[in-house]
């Protein structure tokens, strides 16, 4: 097969992997945003749209396993959506989070809006945006807001098709939010 038949059929099996993702249903808060909306960091996002975790580091310069119950909800896969929504599941296809995005028009925080029961806000995460660029998506989050000095960083990257399909395998229904008591 010639080069050009591969790199045919290579960006063809691209565009079904990221259209069978396009088609997953996103159950969220209605936002009314349309990608007209969206500021350029927000636009740079959806440039890759599916990012996933690569590293997990706290204030220390520690690195997590993703696994560990401390920040296991902040490893996996996720998916920013241009109508301002966005899903996440572990490697294990796990749904933990899906709800709303947003980057602020700075540049400078993330904020995502988790569904809770009954399609009400379960969470609200409020995070300094570190790096947007090709390959990196990382963000700083503050598990207990009453310590400022305990973070993790959250670094990510472009998804590759095989993490992408993690995405079309998880349940439809969010069995939680980040806590039981913000429900």
């Amino acid at each position: 097969m010639n080069k050009w038949a591969k790199a045919y059929i290579l960006g063809l099996s691209c565009m079904l992997a990221l259209g069978a993702c396009s088609n997953v249903q996103t159950k969220a808060i209605e936002t009314n945003v349309t990608q007209a909306d969206l500021n350029p960091y927000e636009r740079w996002v959806l440039k890759t749209g599916t990012w996933v975790t690569r590293s997990l580091t706290n204030v220390d310069g520690r690195m997590y396993s993703g696994k560990e119950e401390a920040v296991a909800r902040l490893a996996g896969v996720t998916r920013f959506y241009n109508n301002g929504t966005f899903r996440m599941v572990t490697m294990d296809t796990s749904l933990t989070y899906e709800g709303n995005w947003s980057i602020s028009d700075d540049g400078k925080i993330l904020t995502l809006v988790g569904l809770g029961t009954e399609g009400r806000p379960g969470f609200r995460i409020q995070s300094e945006l570190l790096t947007l660029n090709d390959v990196e998506f990382s963000y700083r989050t503050y598990p207990d807001a009453n310590k400022p000095r305990q973070y993790v960083d959250v670094k990510m990257a472009p998804a590759s098709i095989a993490e992408t399909r993690i995405l079309t395998r998880q349940s439809s229904v969010n069995p939680n939010s980040f806590s039981s008591s913000a429900n």
